[in-house]
């Protein structure tokens, strides 16, 4: 299964957040699932691809042309978009696992909030979540 991994490209994420990633990630690599991502080698997207690429799976990095420098280096099929809106519409195209949302999707990804008191997920505001 593709899956489309959304998730942050900064370097400033705290460790312990990456630790949890990584034995996250490779979980899913084990299992034989291929990765779909924004295209970076920074923050979580480039530990995304480097567990993806140790555990020898097969990589779409789709990236809007504002960033083609970042993309460079990379050893996978890289895709191009003219924007990053465009890079949005292509990864959930192509990921059929989804976006994996509440772990590592946004940059502080752990813990995952609880549900507020009316059942909605605690990120719930204004151009933020649809639950």
């Amino acid at each position: 299964m593709n899956l489309f991994i959304g998730c942050s490209a900064s370097d400033y994420i705290p460790s312990k957040y990456v630790l949890d990633c990584r034995k996250f990630l490779e979980g899913l690599f084990e299992y034989g699932h291929d990765l779909v991502f924004g295209g970076s080698e920074s923050g979580l997207m480039g530990l995304a691809y480097n567990i993806a690429l140790e555990k020898g799976r097969n990589i779409k990095a789709v990236y809007p042309y504002v960033y083609r420098d970042g993309v460079k280096n990379l050893e996978c099929e890289k895709i191009l978009t003219n924007t990053i809106n465009q890079r949005t519409e292509r990864v959930i195209q192509f990921g059929e696992g989804g976006f994996l949302r509440g772990f590592i999707s946004f940059s502080y990804p752990l813990p995952i909030p609880p549900p507020a008191a009316d059942g909605r997920c605690s990120d719930c505001r204004p151009g933020r979540c649809s639950g």
